[in-house]
């Protein structure tokens, strides 16, 4: 499967018809649909009733063997994300934000190929993402162990890599390198800092079409880039005025 120009535009996770679908909170709400948009943590109920949904999720998702797609859009819990790794032929997973702290789970989602994990801060083990072979979408906020890009750099088959900050803490690596081995990529989005200052380890990834990206960037590095991926259509390079008026000197 390869990723249309439509979700390279706009982003795989970007909402359409029915993607995804309304939200829900009781089990019993659920219709059988491959699609499932969960929000069961949140809300307005007392600590004993909100436990006992949450455990109730939990056992019915290790159990549940036709939902494809999966958003939580309300805080994950670990036994939540750990019993949504379980569901058998799960293809995409969306987490709006987090208390994760331990991803090994990720290794029995065997069939998994779309991954947002939102702002998790508190997620200690991300050696385990360089096992995600399988993967042609991944998009990872707020991690901040993953501060070497290392463990990314085998993930070859991705087209599509978003490694962000949050709204109110900066996102920092040792550097941009290891992405440059991701020959397949066609949509990147990095809201990030990099020790070594320069975007020129993109300039390799030449099936590149739409490159997002924050201007504090040098202006040279934008140049470049406009000038040795071919492909790019979409994105920051193409905002010459912000570049000018943001960019490094």
């Amino acid at each position: 499967m390869h990723l249309t120009e439509e979700e390279i535009k706009n982003g795989f996770w970007c909402p359409r018809p029915d993607f995804p679908p309304a939200p829900i909170s009781d089990i019993e709400e659920y219709t059988g649909t491959d699609k499932l948009n969960l929000v069961c943590t949140q809300l307005d109920s007392t600590s004993s009733n909100q436990k006992r949904l949450v455990k109730e999720w939990v056992q019915t998702l290790r159990g549940l063997k036709q939902v494809r797609f999966l958003w939580f859009n309300s805080r994950v819990s670990q036994e939540l994300f750990d019993a949504a790794c379980q569901i058998e032929g799960l293809k995409g997973l969306y987490i709006k934000w987090s208390g994760i702290k331990d991803i090994s789970a990720l290794k029995a989602a065997e069939q998994l190929q779309f991954l947002s994990i939102g702002s998790s801060p508190g997620i200690q083990n991300v050696e385990v993402l360089s096992d995600l072979r399988q993967l042609i979408v991944l998009e990872l906020e707020n991690i901040k162990k993953l501060r070497q890009l290392e463990v990314l750099g085998n993930l070859t088959q991705l087209e599509a890599l978003a490694v962000t900050g949050s709204t109110w803490t900066k996102q920092i690596v040792e550097s941009l390198s290891p992405i440059s081995r991701l020959s397949s990529l066609r949509y990147l989005l990095i809201s990030l800092r990099s020790l070594d200052r320069t975007l020129l380890p993109l300039r390799e990834l030449t099936s590149l079409v739409n490159l997002l990206t924050a201007y504090w960037w040098p202006i040279e590095d934008f140049k470049l880039l406009r000038e040795s991926l071919p492909n790019l259509k979409f994105g920051t390079v193409f905002h010459e005025e912000l570049i000018e008026q943001f960019g490094k000197r």
